[in-house]
């Protein structure tokens, strides 16, 4: 227990908080949270991006698409 007292009294000099050990444990996990979401969401458009789900998806703001939703044939 004296030596997470000691760490967080470092990290507490180190950035000038006054953080308990509990304290920085929970600015640990929130960040391990954030990071997780993070590549989570990123995988998760990656496999979106891959599947080819997205391709079928009629954006009709696109002013380079046809009436029927598909792209004009490239020339």
């Amino acid at each position: 227990m004296a030596a997470l007292d000691a760490f967080a009294d470092w990290l507490n000099g180190l950035t000038g908080f006054s953080f308990s050990i509990h304290g920085w444990a929970s600015v640990a996990l929130a960040l391990v949270g954030v990071f997780g979401l993070y590549v989570g969401l990123l995988a998760l458009m990656r496999r979106s991006h891959r599947s080819g789900t997205d391709d079928a998806v009629r954006d009709y703001r696109d002013p380079r698409r046809d009436d029927d939703g598909r792209p004009p044939p490239e020339a």
